[in-house]
C-alpha cells in the first residue's frame, strides 16, 4: 500500500514479511476451498434426491467411524518431524519419513478395505434395519483412503518448504476437481453408486495433481526431496528372490496337478462323488502340509544362502 497516509509505510514492511504473506495466501485459498465445498454439497443435496442423498450419507458415516480406528498417528508425526528434518538438512531422514508414511498408508488402507468388504454390509444391516447395501457401498469408499493419505502426504512435503502459495492453488484444485467430478456424477448417474465412483475418480485425481506439484518441485527443495517410492532397488531385488522363491513348490506340484486334470473329470462321469470329495481333501491336506515344510526349511537357509 503506498501513499501519503500514516503508517503506510510500517504496514508495506508488515506485509512483505513471509509468514504474514503465506497465511493470507492460505486464508484466501480457504475462502475459495469453502466456497466451492459448499456448492459440491448443495449441489448433491439437491439433485441426488432425499432417500438418495440419506444412502449417501450413511456409506459417509460408516467410512468415517472405520477411519476413526486409524491409530497410527502419521499426520501429526510426519507433519511436524518432516519441517524438523528439513531445518536440520536431512535428507535422509526426509527419506526415512517419506517412505515410513507410505509403507504404512498401504498396510492401513488395505486393511481398512479388505474389513469393510468382509464385516461392513453384515454390521450395515444389523445397524440400518436390513440395510446392508450401505456397508457394501462404504467398502467401495474406502478405496478413497490411499489417495486422500498420498495426497496429504504430498501437500505436507510441499507445506514443509513453506511454499503456501502452492499449498492454495493445490487446495482450490482439489475442490475444483471435486465439483467437477461432483457433476459428472449426477449428470451421468445420480444415484448413491455414482457418488462413490466420482468420489472415488476424485481422490485419484487430486492425489496425481498433488504428486505433479510434488515432482516439479521437489528438485528445488534444499536437500531435494526424492520421488515416490517405497523402498529402493535393494528392497526390489529382495522382492524379486521372494518371488523366484514362491515358483519353486509350483515345480515339484505342477504333476500333481496335470494328474488331476484327468482323474477328475473321469470321476465327475462316473458320478463317484464320494471318492472325489475325499481324493480332494487328501491333496489339499497334502499340499498345505508340503508348503508349511517348504516354507520352514527356505525360512532356516535364507539367512544362510541370502546375503544381507
Amino acid at each position: 500500500i503506498s501513499g501519503p497516509f500514516p503508517g503506510s509505510t510500517p504496514l508495506r514492511r508488515f506485509l512483505k514479511r513471509k509468514f504474514v504473506r503465506d497465511t493470507l495466501a492460505l486464508q484466501i485459498g480457504k475462502i475459495g476451498t469453502t466456497l466451492l465445498t459448499l456448492l459440491s454439497a448443495l449441489l448433491v443435496a439437491r439433485l441426488l434426491g432425499t432417500s438418495a442423498y440419506g444412502v449417501w450419507a450413511l456409506a459417509q458415516s460408516i467410512l468415517s467411524i472405520a477411519l476413526t480406528l486409524n491409530l497410527t498417528g502419521l499426520n501429526t508425526s510426519i507433519s511436524i518431524q518432516l519441517p524438523m528434518a528439513v531445518g536440520a538438512r536431512s535428507a535422509g531422514e526426509i527419506l526415512n519419513l517419506l517412505a515410513v508414511y507410505v509403507k504404512v498408508g498401504l498396510l492401513w488402507s488395505a486393511a481398512l478395505t479388505v474389513v469393510l468388504f468382509l464385516a461392513g454390509p453384515s454390521l450395515a444391516g444389523q445397524a440400518y434395519a436390513g440395510e446392508s447395501y450401505v456397508g457394501l457401498l462404504a467398502a467401495w469408499l474406502s478405496l478413497t483412503v490411499l489417495p486422500d493419505m498420498l495426497y496429504n502426504l504430498f501437500v505436507m512435503a510441499i507445506q514443509s518448504q513453506r511454499s503456501m502459495r502452492t499449498i492454495a492453488v493445490i487446495q482450490n484444485l482439489n475442490q475444483l476437481v471435486l465439483l467437477l467430478c461432483t457433476l459428472v456424477a449426477l449428470l451421468l448417474s445420480p444415484t448413491p453408486e455414482g457418488m462413490v465412483a466420482s468420489r472415488v475418480a476424485y481422490s485419484i485425481i487430486t492425489a496425481l495433481i498433488a504428486l505433479a506439484f510434488y515432482n516439479r518441485l521437489r528438485q528445488t527443495y534444499q536437500p531435494p526431496y526424492p520421488p515416490l517410492i517405497v523402498a529402493g532397488k535393494p528392497a526390489a531385488g529382495y522382492l524379486e528372490l521372494a518371488f523366484k522363491a514362491l515358483s519353486i513348490p509350483a515345480t515339484f506340484t505342477s504333476a500333481l496337478f496335470e494328474n488331476i486334470q484327468a482323474v477328475v473329470p473321469q470321476a465327475i462321469g462316473r458320478g463317484d462323488y464320494r471318492r472325489l470329495r475325499q481324493n480332494f481333501l487328501r491333496v489339499v491336506l497334502a499340499l498345505l502340509t508340503g508348503i508349511r515344510l517348504f516354507s520352514a526349511l527356505f525360512a532356516l537357509t535364507v539367512p544362510v544362502s541370502i546375503p544381507i
